[in-house]
C-alpha cells in the first residue's frame, strides 16, 4: 500500500482508519484519521519511507518524535502515537486534531498582517519554543506551515507549534552524497546550513526573526534570492554572506513601512554567530513589542475575519468528507445484514456472486485491497454465459441470411429461341424432280412459318412483359444501381446459332 495511496476508509497501522487527506508534501502527507478502539479523531502525519533508511534511525526517530510530548504546553501540539509502520515501511505521527489554519493559510488569504497581530501570535510562539529548549530540545525548521492557529472557547487566537524534533532527525538521515537539503532554507540558520552539528536553540531564534519578517512584509527575507538564483547552492551561498539590505528597505519595496529600529532588532536576531543573537525566544519578542509602543496586542478585525473564513472552507471539507464516511458505513452496514430476517449468516460470509462491488474486496487468500474490484464467478454461471453468447451469434447470423434473401435476384438475360440446324444444300437434280421439290419445299416453309410463329406465341405468353420506357428527353436518365452480384446455381445456356439463310426457288431452278 503506497503512502500517497490512502483513501477513505483504508486502515493504516492496524488501528486507524483513514477519514480524508488533509495536506500533503514532499516529506509526506497528514490525514484524518479515526482510532478504531477509542473512536477519536486525529491527525495522522505520514513519512515518506527514504526519509528514515535504518533499523537505528527509525529507533531514533520514535524517541525523538514522542520528546515533545513529555513538555506540557498549551502552544505545543499533543502527540498520542508514533512509530514505522511494518507494511509501508514508513514513519508516522499521530497528534491532536486541530480546528484551525496554518499562518501559511492565513498569508494565503490575507496578503499581510497589522503589527498587533504579529505580536500577539509571536509572543505564544515564544513561550513554546522557551519550554521545548529548556527541556533540551530544538524545533530546527519553525516556518508558517508549522504555526498553527485555532480560536479558543472565548474567541482570541492560540498558536500550536506543530512537528517538534522531527526536523532533527531528518538531517542526521540525509545521506552524505545527496545534494538534497533538509527544512526550509528561507528560515535556516547559517549553522544549519553549514551542518558543523552545533545546532542549538539560537537557530529557532533566527527562525523566528525571519517569520516575524515574513509576517509583517508578506514576504520572506530571502525570496528575491530564491526566486533569482540559478541553483541552491548559489542561494545558500548569499545567505551565509548575510543580509544585503536593510530589512525596512526591503519592506519599503513591498510597500510596507517599518520603524528604522527595526533593523537593528533584525540585524542581532539573525546575526551569523549564535552567541550575538538573543538569549531566550520570550526576550526577543519583548525588545520587538518595544519597537511598536502604540499598538495593541491582539489580532485586528481584518485577521479574524480572514481566519473565520480559512476556517469555514476547512469545516465544509470535512463535512463533505464526513458524509461520505456516513455513506460508506451505512453500505458497509447494509452489506452485513441479511436478506433474510431467518438468516443470520452475514452476506460477506456467502459465496461471492458475479457483479461489482464498490467496497474493498479481497482478490487473494488473505490479502484485501482498496478500490473497485470484480468478484470471482462461479463455474456454471460462466458456462451459461458462453452458451447464451453462442445462441446470440446464431440468431444474429440467422437474421443477416434472412436479409439477403429477401432481397430480389438480378434478372437473367433473355434467351433467344433455339434455332434448328442448318441442311446441307441439295444436289442438283433434273427439271422434272426440281420443280415437285420445289412445290414440296414450299409446302414445308409455310409449315414451317406456321410452327414458328407458334412457338414464338408460346414464349411471349411465358416471357415477362417490360414496362414502357419513357420518352426520351434532353436530361440524361441517371445510371442504373449496379446488381449486387450473386452466385449463380445454373449456368445460361450457350447462344443459338445463328438462323439458317432462305432458300431461293429461282436460284435452285
Amino acid at each position: 500500500m503506497s503512502v500517497t495511496a490512502l483513501v477513505p476508509g483504508a486502515l493504516f497501522a492496524e488501528r486507524y482508519e483513514v477519514v480524508q487527506c488533509i495536506d500533503f508534501g514532499g516529506m509526506g502527507a497528514i490525514y484524518e484519521v479515526i482510532h478504531l478502539q477509542t473512536k477519536r479523531r486525529r491527525a495522522l502525519k505520514i513519512m515518506l519511507p527514504d526519509v528514515v533508511e535504518n533499523d537505528d534511525l527509525r529507533r531514533r526517530f520514535k524517541l525523538e518524535a514522542t520528546v515533545a510530548a513529555e513538555v506540557e504546553s498549551e502552544h505545543i501540539v499533543e502527540t498520542f502515537d508514533a512509530g514505522v509502520d511494518t507494511a509501508t515501511g514508513s514513519p508516522f505521527l499521530v497528534m491532536e486534531l486541530l480546528r484551525g489554519a496554518t499562518l501559511k493559510a492565513l498569508l494565503k488569504r490575507i496578503d499581510r498582517l497589522d503589527p498587533g497581530s504579529v505580536l500577539h501570535l509571536l509572543r505564544q510562539v515564544a513561550m513554546g519554543l522557551d519550554k521545548t529548549h529548556a527541556a533540551g530540545i530544538v524545533h530546527r525548521d519553525l516556518k508558517p506551515d508549522n504555526v498553527f492557529l485555532i480560536k479558543r472557547d472565548d474567541g482570541a487566537l492560540r498558536v500550536k507549534i506543530l512537528d517538534f524534533g522531527i526536523a532533527k532527525v531528518v538531517a542526521a538521515v540525509t545521506h552524505p552524497s545527496k545534494t538534497k537539503v533538509m527544512g526550509t532554507p528561507l528560515y535556516m540558520a547559517p549553522e544549519q546550513l553549514t551542518g558543523d552539528g552545533s545546532v542549538g536553540p539560537p537557530a529557532d531564534l533566527y527562525a523566528l526573526a525571519q517569520l516575524a519578517f515574513t509576517l509583517l512584509a508578506g514576504q520572506a527575507f530571502w525570496q528575491s534570492e530564491a526566486d533569482a538564483s540559478e541553483s541552491i547552492f548559489n542561494f545558500l551561498l548569499k545567505v551565509m554572506q548575510g543580509e544585503p539590505d536593510p530589512a525596512s528597505e526591503r519592506a519599503a519595496e513591498l510597500g510596507v513601512e517599518l520603524p528604522d529600529t527595526f533593523d537593528a532588532w533584525f540585524s542581532r536576531a539573525t546575526a551569523k554567530l549564535p552567541a550575538d543573537r538573543p538569549a531566550s525566544a520570550t526576550e526577543q519578542v519583548e525588545e520587538l513589542e518595544a519597537l511598536f509602543p502604540d499598538v495593541g496586542v491582539k489580532p485586528s478585525e481584518a485577521v479574524m475575519a480572514a481566519f473565520d473564513q480559512t476556517l469555514e472552507e476547512a469545516d465544509e471539507k470535512r463535512r463533505r468528507a464526513g458524509a461520505t464516511t456516513a455513506v460508506r458505513d451505512a453500505v458497509r452496514e447494509a452489506d452485513d445484514r441479511p436478506s433474510n430476517p431467518l438468516d443470520t449468516k452475514p452476506k460477506r460470509s456467502q459465496p461471492p456472486v458475479a457483479g461489482v462491488s464498490s467496497s474493498s474486496v479481497s482478490t487473494d487468500a488473505g490479502a484485501t485491497q482498496v478500490g473497485v474490484t470484480v468478484p470471482a464467478q462461479q463455474p456454471r454461471t460462466k458456462q451459461a454465459l458462453w452458451v447464451a453468447l453462442g445462441a446470440g451469434a446464431v440468431i444474429a447470423g440467422a437474421a443477416a441470411l434472412g436479409a439477403f434473401a429477401d432481397e430480389p435476384a438480378p434478372a437473367a438475360p433473355p434467351v433467344a429461341p433455339a434455332a434448328k440446324p442448318e441442311k446441307p444444300a441439295p444436289e442438283p437434280k433434273a427439271e422434272s424432280e426440281h420443280a415437285n421439290e420445289a412445290e414440296a419445299e414450299a409446302e414445308n416453309e409455310h409449315e414451317h412459318e406456321n410452327e414458328a410463329e407458334a412457338e414464338a406465341e408460346n414464349e411471349a405468353e411465358h416471357e415477362p412483359k417490360n414496362e414502357a420506357l419513357p420518352a426520351p428527353s434532353a436530361k440524361p436518365l441517371p445510371k442504373a444501381p449496379v446488381p449486387r452480384p450473386w452466385p449463380q446455381t445454373k449456368k445460361p445456356p450457350p447462344p443459338p446459332p445463328p438462323p439458317p439463310e432462305p432458300v431461293d426457288p429461282l436460284k435452285i431452278r
